[in-house]
């Protein structure tokens, strides 16, 4: 069989790595709108201590010249304006962001409290549809001069002259731009905030850049083209993970856990004691993994408790074999598995196997299992030992509460 060609389907895949889950995606509030709005008001806002405003400010105002033309009435850079959320609406509807400079800032009289010079009025859309009364958010903002948006991950069709549609990517991608020019007025905790709100970002927008769509596009192709051979070398692993279960068998068949409790072409492989008669031996299994022999030659796996009436046992074992000193480096306390589960890993252990012996893998693994494992005085044999002391104890405990 002629491998050349793994190589050249190697070389071919570019493999993009998945970005990193920003902190709203762990808490499960990515895709929250109302969480979203609250990043977008805080980062808008000139009153907020974060010294990104006028990125974020001048992100926007790029982003809303490219779809209408903005009034010459209205100063995002200049003029003192608020941010307001949920802003109610005449119908009982509340916008979400409503941007808004005050016709006459310092007057008192209830009239002019919702009187604006200028107003930007934003509905924030994360996926849902659009279904808004933009008619109601229109006419219920009092301004000299506006601007409707609906902010969105999709792009809109919008049924309203008045409203455009802006993207949440392209504005990510603008403030992302633009932050550079900013970096040292900004302190370290805000940016992990602005770098939070950006990843969250791009994890919600649905398509792939022009480059990463046609690069992963070559990539299929690439696979496409060798998908014959992909299929010969996958069944040739599955045979070998077969021979090397086959091994695996075998040498297990010449200690007191001769027993797989499995198919031929398992991966992961537990053997168990054939006598259901001897006490702790039918308690205890050993777990070892096929495929750390066949991509790796090392003898990887566990000796372990297993069922939940016995796993009990797990804490008292382990703490009678640290005071014996039993745990080395190369047989380790397990880890795996806990008290009142299905497993408890006693053991754990791995062994490298010579590339170049003359013995047979099976053989192998019978000299390693005989020498480090199982036998008399080995590890394995004195935890049985001492799980046969910690049941006749649990015994006579019980036959004395009886009496």
């Amino acid at each position: 069989m002629e491998y050349t060609w793994i190589k050249e389907l190697l070389d071919s895949i570019s493999l993009v790595e998945n970005p990193r889950r920003s902190i709203f995606e762990i808490v499960g509030v990515s895709h929250k709108e109302a969480v979203n709005s609250n990043l977008l008001a805080y980062f808008l806002d000139r009153g907020e201590d974060h010294g990104l405003s006028e990125v974020f400010l001048n992100s926007l105002s790029e982003l809303i010249s490219t779809v209408t033309d903005i009034p010459e009435e209205i100063q995002l850079l200049s003029d003192d304006f608020e941010v307001h959320r949920e802003f109610s609406t005449n119908a009982g509807g509340r916008i979400d962001l409503l941007i808004a400079c005050k016709d006459n800032p310092l007057s008192t009289r209830e009239s002019d409290r919702n009187r604006f010079k200028w107003a930007i009025i934003i509905e924030n859309k994360l996926g849902a549809s659009l279904t808004n009364d933009l008619d109601d958010y229109w006419d219920s903002v009092t301004a000299g001069s506006k601007i409707g948006l609906v902010l969105s991950v999709f792009e809109e069709k919008i049924d309203h002259k008045k409203f455009k549609n802006i993207l949440h990517d392209d504005l990510s991608a603008l403030v992302a731009r633009n932050v550079s020019n900013s970096l040292l007025s900004v302190d370290g905790l805000h940016f992990v905030f602005l770098k939070e709100y950006l990843h969250s970002i791009k994890a919600i927008s649905p398509e792939m850049g022009d480059k990463e769509l046609a690069e992963s596009n070559r990539t299929l192709r690439a696979f496409q083209k060798h998908s014959g051979n992909v299929r010969d070398l996958l069944k040739a692993e599955r045979k070998l993970v077969e021979f090397v279960a086959g091994q695996l068998d075998a040498a297990f068949k010449t200690t007191e856990f001769p027993s797989p409790k499995q198919g031929r072409t398992a991966r992961g492989r537990h053997y168990c004691h054939s006598d259901a008669t001897k006490g702790a031996h039918t308690m205890t299994r050993f777990w070892v993994h096929a495929n750390n022999l066949l991509y790796d030659n090392e003898l990887h796996g566990a000796f372990e408790l297993h069922g939940k009436s016995n796993t009990v046992f797990g804490d008292e074992l382990k703490q009678k074999l640290r005071e014996e000193g039993l745990f080395t480096k190369d047989v380790r306390e397990g880890m795996g598995g806990k008290t009142t589960a299905e497993y408890c890993q006693i053991y754990s252990f791995d062994y490298r196997l010579q590339k170049d012996s003359k013995l047979s893998l099976a053989k192998q693994i019978e000299v390693l299992l005989a020498t480090h494992l199982i036998g008399e005085g080995k590890p394995v044999n004195k935890a049985l030992e001492i799980l046969n002391g910690l049941i006749k104890k649990g015994e006579c405990s019980a036959a004395g509460q009886a009496k």
